[in-house]
């Protein structure tokens, strides 16, 4: 849910001078906490270990849309063919990653984005 707050008064009854935008919304988030003293790697948040195949794969589509342009001028019923198998083979390989690693349930936060960043509500309480 999008919400725009002007000036007026902000949730705790102060007044609010400033424009912006709040959006308020469920979302998908893996996030991993650090220690205060934590030297800061970039490598640490780098788990795109298939970054050679996903560029592969790229490369193939490329080449597989040119070649369907080439034959789509000599046969439409071949080519609506081609089109359907690589649209299932594209929807099995989305099933295949959500199965290797679904979101779980403890991984969807309510969050609240605005211009100063995130925020997301205390844990609650056991």
């Amino acid at each position: 849910m999008e919400t725009h707050d002007t000036a007026g008064e902000s949730r705790n009854g102060t007044p609010e001078r400033r424009d912006f935008f709040r959006i308020e919304d469920r979302i998908g988030l893996e996030f991993r906490k650090l220690a205060p003293d934590a030297a800061i790697d970039e490598q640490m948040f780098d788990t795109d270990h298939l970054a050679m195949l996903k560029t592969e794969l790229r490369r193939h589509d490329q080449d597989f849309r040119n070649q369907l342009a080439i034959l789509a001028e000599r046969d439409r019923t071949l080519t609506a063919a081609l089109k359907s198998l690589n649209g299932k083979l594209d929807t099995l390989a989305r099933i295949m990653a959500f199965e290797q690693n679904p979101l779980q349930p403890e991984d969807w936060q309510e969050v609240t984005l605005s211009e100063g960043g995130y925020h997301l509500p205390a844990p609650a309480a056991h």
